[in-house]
């Protein structure tokens, strides 16, 4: 029957809502903490509110909630030119590359429902559903990468930011026919989206670099470059910067009419259901790669030339520096994001980078 399987919001699950209450609910609650890694705070809570008027005909509940977590994580992650003798790690092993990663991450997520129904007599009632959901998951990765075999040191920042959204508004009604007929008409409209309408990672190069690569602790390999190399942030030019975007959507609708009639036959009690159901479903994505270089005519941009922040100032935690230091001048987080724009003439894009998100693009129905 119409009445039975999933109305799945967005294909993944069947929302369910709670119907309005017949007293007036009202509370809330409240917590918080703080990282450790990165010294900041966190928090969460809910809060509900409810109330039934016009002699109990009208009853309203909404209930939201909201949970932000700041943290981050630093490690070190090395690669390796294996030799052939026995040893574990040593002798003639090599380290190829050694990247040095603190990642900084901000994830949130809120959430809001609510429902309104309306009891127009004993046999009849309407009512309007409602759900919203955000998860903002934003995340920065400054890198540090040690390609010893190549004599060369990159530091990139990558600034991203994602938004998964869901939205379900569900309408519809009841009503008891004297004959014993019961009806349920309803209504629902789903959207969820994908968003990330940034994500960008910058690269900034230094060539000819000296290594002194230190093996004999596992747990703590080093790359050791020449101390002038990370001295000055200068000493880094920008080589790359590839700026993303997209964004995915699916949207569902579905309608649907059930009837019930109870019958009796003899000593037999039962009730044939029928009514028919609508469903139409769209999803669209929209993707934009692009990888850009400078120019030929174009004068070297150089890492803390007129840009960049403090890396003192940047950085929260308890990294160790002097063993795995960072340029004393790193980008910011905005200036990530602004560079394409900031020097977008003297840059130019890679037509196949640029065509391969553009084949990503589709709309289905």
């Amino acid at each position: 029957p119409p009445d039975r399987g999933p109305d799945a919001g967005g294909g993944r699950a069947n929302p369910v809502t709670r119907p309005a209450p017949g007293r007036s609910p009202f509370g809330g609650e409240g917590e918080g903490g703080w990282g450790n890694t990165r010294h900041r705070g966190s928090l969460k809570g809910p809060l509900t509110y409810g109330t039934r008027t016009a002699a109990t005909r009208l009853g309203v509940l909404i209930n939201g909630s909201i949970n932000r977590r700041n943290f981050g994580s630093d490690n070190f992650e090395p690669e390796y030119d294996l030799g052939a003798d026995d040893q574990p790690l040593g002798g003639d092993d090599a380290l190829d590359e050694h990247q040095v990663r603190l990642y900084d991450v901000m994830r949130q997520r809120i959430g809001l429902n609510g429902v309104v129904d309306y009891r127009i007599s004993d046999q009849s009632s309407v009512y309007l559903r409602s759900i919203f959901t955000q998860l903002q998951d934003t995340e920065q990765r400054n890198r540090l990468v040690s390609a010893v075999g190549d004599g060369e040191l990159e530091y990139q920042h990558k600034n991203r930011t994602e938004y998964l959204r869901t939205l379900n508004l569900t309408a519809g009604g009841e009503h008891a026919f004297a004959s014993g007929l019961q009806l349920e008409a309803r209504a629902t409209y789903t959207r969820s989206q994908e968003e990330t309408p940034e994500d960008v990672e910058i690269t900034w190069l230094q060539e000819g670099v000296a290594f002194s690569p230190d093996l004999s602790d596992p747990n703590l390999i080093q790359a050791n470059p020449s101390a002038s190399a990370l001295s000055n942030a200068q000493n880094f030019g920008f080589d790359a910067v590839e700026p993303s975007e997209s964004n995915t959507t699916n949207d569902d609708f579905i309608g649907a009419l059930d009837f019930t009639y109870p019958y009796r036959l003899g000593a037999v009690n039962g009730t044939v259901q029928f009514g028919g159901k609508y469903r139409y479903k769209d999803k669209v994505q929209d993707v934009a790669e692009s990888e850009m270089g400078l120019i030929d005519s174009a004068s070297p941009i150089r890492l803390g030339d007129g840009n960049g922040v403090a890396f003192s100032d940047y950085y929260r935690g308890d990294f160790e520096t002097g063993r795995f230091d960072f340029p004393p001048v790193i980008t910011s987080n905005d200036e990530v994001i602004d560079f394409p724009a900031r020097f977008g003439d003297v840059l130019e894009t890679d037509a196949e980078t640029a065509l391969e998100g553009d084949l990503e693009d589709f709309d289905a129905q």
